[in-house]
């Protein structure tokens, strides 16, 4: 559980600017306040993110970045497909 806790504190970082400040101001309570719990080595991970970087990420960035995942994840897939169910029509 602890590593889905991990990554729904970043993807909430990722997204949501408010919750950067809170990290940057205090992450136990920011990642208290979104009703997950971490470790104390996870706790100490999350507080050494640069989190003012964070906020240099564009939405394009982060766009661009999960346009390239699901073409990847769509290729694994299809390159798995038998050839007759591949069709132009």
């Amino acid at each position: 559980m602890s590593q889905q806790a991990v990554s729904q504190v970043v993807a909430k970082a990722m997204t949501d600017a408010n919750f950067r400040a809170q990290l940057a101001a205090n992450h136990d309570e920011a990642i208290k306040g979104l009703g997950v719990t971490v470790t104390p080595t996870e706790s100490k991970a999350i507080a050494s993110l640069n989190i003012a970087d964070w906020n240099k990420l564009s939405l394009n960035d982060i766009n661009s970045r999960i346009g390239k995942v699901a073409s990847w994840e769509v290729s694994k897939i299809t390159s798995k497909a038998p050839s007759s169910r591949i069709q132009n029509k």
